[in-house]
């Protein structure tokens, strides 16, 4: 019985890895129409069978997206440090194509969280 319980346990927790992969990303557009990205990998900063948290920063911006990957309902934050009370915040979940995305847009700034299933 114990055999059988840790492969249910196993494949469980298999089964509900993040396969998925975010990123920040800020874009700034100039007087003179030139655009710069900057983008970061978002790192695991907790992740269990059912949570996952994944954040990380461009300057004073932070990017966190944080879900249940059995509901596969997530939460995706843009916002403005050191208080961390400007900003945006999305519910949400996968579209047919397989990704998540929350935008900021602060004049020609564009902040960005874009997430993608990856093939399993």
């Amino acid at each position: 019985m114990r055999i059988l319980l840790s492969i249910f346990v196993f494949a469980f927790t298999m089964a509900a890895q993040a396969d998925f992969a975010c990123k920040g990303q800020f874009q700034l557009t100039d007087t003179a129409g030139k655009t710069t990205i900057q983008e970061i990998e978002l790192a695991t900063e907790y992740e269990d069978p059912n949570l996952i948290k994944v954040s990380g920063d461009i300057g004073e911006y932070h990017f966190m997206v944080r879900g249940n990957k059995l509901s596969q309902e997530y939460l995706m934050m843009i916002t403005l440090g050191p208080y961390y009370q400007n900003g945006v915040t999305a519910a949400t979940t996968w579209n047919a194509s397989g990704s998540m995305r929350v935008a900021r847009v602060d004049g020609n700034n564009v902040y960005r969280v874009l997430c993608q299933k990856q093939p399993n």
